[in-house]
């Protein structure tokens, strides 16, 4: 068994090593018998990108991706609510094809930037901002890669080879704002996406979640035919890209096992001294009906379980027992 790790390389904290004594990586080790791990072989990320994911497909477990994105930017120009981590502002992101070796090995086969396939779309608060990704995920039969076009709120199409070559098929609107995480279902008739940010122009108050009907021919080109606005408790406030958004956002999903729920967690993204709540870390449980359409079925609080509101959770995932 082999175990891909992506390491991102952003404790501001260490801010020595941020400017150049460190580098972030994309690391492969094989999971022995007992568990341990063994150390097989590690891909340095160059030109201080930031690595978000990394993922091999079910359909061809001998290619794998990685996911870059950075906006290191102080906005304010005072460094109270954004500062600079490196020593000059950079906003960009790109995409890793690797192959998987039978031993574990990663090789890198090649790294794209996306195209601009909606260059009119000015990014809140940066205009000339390039495309970027954030969130990848692959239809469980086919060999399609599904990108999440952050800065162009945009589902990307890619189709890809056993050897690692991509083609770009090209992308569909999304209805929300910093589309980010990706999931389809085991039949591949449905896709997932968790859009982190509300929609100014269409009057959200929180985050949001899209379905997309990917079913036969509509694999390569998916139709959005659900959009979900999630609860969401306390004020908004002024983020580090200074605009308005609420305290508390989505980040990633998960369906159950047997696929009648999909999971989604907030963190309480306002960590600022001025937030006085201490809600929005929460789990949200979405009820999928026959066709796969989901409905809020309950909110669990995170503080009522003993996690801390200065925590920030993220990731989930879901096990059959």
């Amino acid at each position: 068994m082999t175990l891909l790790v992506s390491n991102r390389n952003e404790d501001y904290h260490q801010i020595e090593a941020l400017r150049g004594a460190a580098k972030a990586s994309y690391v492969s080790f094989t999971v022995e018998n007992t568990g341990a791990l063994r150390f097989v072989s590690k891909i340095d990320v160059e030109d201080s990108q930031k690595p978000t994911q990394v993922y091999v497909p079910q359909s061809n477990p001998q290619v794998g991706f990685g996911n870059d994105f950075q906006v290191d930017v102080d906005f304010d120009g005072e460094g109270t609510r954004s500062f600079l981590a490196g020593t000059k502002p950079s906003v960009q992101g790109q995409l890793h094809v690797f192959q998987v070796g039978r031993d574990g090995r990663l090789t890198e086969r090649g790294r794209m930037q996306l195209p601009e396939t909606n260059a009119g779309y000015k990014y809140k608060g940066m205009d000339g901002v390039p495309s970027m990704p954030l969130g990848i995920w692959a239809h469980p039969t086919e060999s399609l890669l599904y990108v999440g076009f952050v800065t162009r709120n945009e589902l990307g199409v890619y189709r890809f080879t056993q050897d690692g070559e991509m083609t770009f098929l090209g992308s569909v609107e999304n209805s929300g704002q910093d589309i980010c995480w990706l999931l389809t279902n085991k039949k591949g008739t449905r896709l997932y996406t968790v859009n982190n940010l509300p929609r100014s122009d269409k009057d959200d108050k929180a985050a949001t979640v899209s379905t997309y009907d990917i079913a036969g021919e509509r694999a390569v080109k998916p139709v959005e035919i659900s959009r979900l606005q999630l609860p969401h408790p306390g004020e908004w406030f002024i983020n580090n890209r200074m605009f308005s958004q609420p305290g508390s956002t989505a980040f990633q999903c998960a369906l159950s096992p047997e696929e009648t729920f999909l999971y989604v967690i907030c963190q309480r993204i306002n960590q600022t001294d001025e937030n006085k709540s201490e809600e929005g870390n929460i789990l949200h449980s979405l009820l999928l009906d026959k066709q796969g359409l989901p409905s809020i079925a309950h909110s669990r609080h995170l503080s009522q379980d003993g996690v801390h509101y200065r925590s920030r959770p993220q990731g989930i995932a879901t096990l059959n027992r």
